[in-house]
């Protein structure tokens, strides 16, 4: 019930607070692919905010042969403002759109990296352009073997945050989720060298702040943040930080 007749005020910015700027114009569409992710999400039906899709153009930069500009990302959002859809919603264009052979996901711990697994396989359930790509056997549920795949042929599992993640296999993409947990470098030393051996690699981490025990978050944001600040424009991880200043 609403206590007045004055219109409600939407509160927020569209841009962060800190970014890795950009090398060229992203107006145009074909300077990223961001805009083939925001108008995938219009086709099966979602909506993304204003900051996911400042967020998607900028993460999805190309150099003018076409190449990708980032193999890492490291974003900060505050809570409850749809950073986890967001990367579920991207799990589901790598698959679809990209068809990339192998997604890996992990996040605070394994049920929650599970989670998130079993919420992108109800999305792609639930929506019919994304179901005529699924076979009727589409999931692999033993304990430590999960897998979810389309009729591309392209894979999303996930792993539990530690050494193992991603050991052993050729990563396309990943998405590191609350990054903040990560208080030993062991899951990006496992992960980030899985992507290295392709041109187009892209690992995502996206987080709210940490504490000061978040090593690995404040390493890389330090790391990213300085390339920004000293002019590096041949830096390859993107920041973007939705924050108070210090």
């Amino acid at each position: 019930m609403r206590l007045t007749n004055s219109e409600p005020v939407v509160l927020g910015r569209v841009e962060p607070r800190l970014f890795t700027p950009p090398l060229r114009d992203l107006s145009v569409p074909e300077a990223s692919w961001g805009y083939d992710f925001i108008d995938f999400v219009d086709m099966i039906g979602w909506k993304l905010d204003e900051w996911q899709q400042w967020l998607a153009i900028h993460l999805g930069e190309l150099f003018p042969d076409g190449s990708t500009r980032f193999r890492k990302a490291i974003i900060l959002v505050a809570r409850q403002n749809g950073k986890t859809i967001f990367t579920r919603l991207l799990i589901l264009y790598w698959m679809w759109v990209e068809q990339v052979e192998l997604v890996l996901g992990t996040s605070s711990n394994r049920n929650m990296a599970k989670k998130s697994w079993t919420q992108v396989i109800s999305m792609a359930n639930r929506i019919p352009m994304l179901k005529e790509g699924l076979d009727n056997k589409h999931t692999y549920t033993v304990t430590g073997n999960e897998d979810f795949w389309n009729i591309y042929d392209s894979h999303y599992t996930f792993a539990a945050p530690n050494a193992r993640a991603g050991r052993g296999d050729t990563v396309d993409r990943a998405v590191l989720d609350e990054l903040r947990q990560h208080k030993t470098r062991d899951v990006w030393d496992a992960v980030v060298p899985a992507t290295g051996a392709l041109e187009d690699g892209l690992v995502v981490c996206i987080s709210n702040e940490g504490a000061a025990d978040a090593i690995v978050l404040h390493e890389e944001y330090d790391a990213a943040l300085d390339s920004i600040q000293t002019g590096d424009d041949t830096a390859d991880t993107f920041l973007a930080s939705w924050s108070s200043p210090p």
